[in-house]
């Protein structure tokens, strides 16, 4: 994924959303530093956290697909402006890294794949663990 790409929502965000969200985040580390023996805990909870971009994705699914469901099942077409109001919203935060769904969601503290990074990054190097990962990392080199 590109810069430009990864650090459109975080630039376009509701700032006080932005800086609560960047907060938390340094006081998570914070903690972990203190208590180095949970950050292999704390790795998994950010492997399974959810980010505001696949938050997006799974609403838009399931309203387009609710919506024509209700649409063929009551036989009348309005249910399809769900569909389509779906994947407006999302082509729009496509384009533009964000729509009035992804500021709720990040006001709520739902974060990007980038701030979750972030900080699995920084709780990697205070545990030690320096290993690369990514396309270029052996199978099993970079797990927990």
């Amino acid at each position: 994924m590109s810069q430009a790409r990864t650090l459109r929502a975080p630039l376009h965000a509701d700032v006080a959303a932005t800086e609560r969200i960047r907060r938390q985040t340094q006081e998570n580390i914070a903690y972990f530093a203190e208590h180095p023996h949970l950050i292999r805990y704390r790795l998994q909870e950010l492997d399974r956290e959810p980010d505001v971009e696949w938050v997006l994705e799974t609403l838009s699914s399931a309203a387009s697909v609710m919506g024509f469901l209700l649409a063929l099942r009551r036989r009348r077409r309005f249910w399809l402006a769900m569909p389509l109001l779906a994947q407006a919203l999302c082509l729009q935060h496509a384009v533009l890294g964000r729509n009035w769904s992804s500021s709720f969601l990040r006001r709520l503290g739902l974060r990007n794949r980038a701030e979750i990074a972030d900080e699995r990054s920084a709780l990697r190097a205070l545990h030690g663990d320096l290993r690369p990962v990514g396309r270029n990392a052996e199978v099993g080199e970079s797990g927990w």
